[in-house]
């Protein structure tokens, strides 16, 4: 399954370039140039219950595309799934790093609902180190999910993440299940235990 989805992901790769012109399909790990938008396509049924089990159904977590955008003023993320239901998870969301040169950024956005039944949508940002983690403000976090489009965009403002230039790794929609402890997951980079090609081209925003 793993060497399947990334033979696809390879194949279905398009990043757009800072440049005029510099388009073209190339696999995450070895494209040089700097990029402002990426595109990965995810094959249907390959949600996985974490940690390893085999494929399994997973409404509000399989993923059939995902579009990065690297702007002047934020960072702009819209998942594609498959069936995108309000209600299809006890809790799901969408997850990814950032790596800088002494830390990363571990950003999360969620939804669902406690044990009170409250319905909830909130997002958060943790700067992790060798030794702790810790929290940074970032109230314009934003996510808007559109059931009827089966999508969620997820916007980071720049003043998060004041980095020029910065790669996305470890990208991954998650859930809970309403019926049992599982926890599916599905990644368009493929298998998040294989640190090759798991992380998206360096991304800059255009040139103005």
């Amino acid at each position: 399954m793993t060497s399947r989805i990334r033979t696809t992901l390879t194949a279905a790769l398009t990043v757009v370039g800072l440049a005029a012109g510099l388009r073209g399909a190339a696999p995450l790990a070895i494209a040089s140039e700097p990029v402002s938008e990426v595109h990965l396509d995810d094959p249907t049924g390959d949600v996985y219950a974490w940690p390893g089990q085999p494929p399994t159904g997973g409404r509000s977590v399989d993923l059939v595309a995902t579009d990065i955008r690297r702007l002047e003023q934020r960072l702009v993320l819209r998942f594609t799934y498959d069936d995108l239901s309000r209600n299809g998870m006890r809790d799901w969301g969408v997850t990814f790093e950032i790596p800088r040169k002494h830390d990363h950024l571990y950003v999360t956005w969620t939804a669902g609902v406690d044990d009170q039944g409250t319905w909830s949508e909130y997002g958060w940002i943790s700067r992790v180190d060798s030794a702790d983690e810790f929290p940074v403000r970032c109230p314009a976090l934003r996510g808007v999910a559109d059931y009827g489009a089966d999508t969620l965009t997820v916007r980071l403002p720049q003043a998060c993440f004041p980095e020029r230039g910065i790669v996305i790794e470890k990208l991954q929609a998650m859930g809970r299940r309403l019926d049992q402890g599982t926890e599916p997951v599905d990644s368009p980079f493929g298998d998040l235990d294989d640190p090759s090609g798991t992380r998206t081209p360096r991304l800059m925003a255009p040139a103005s």
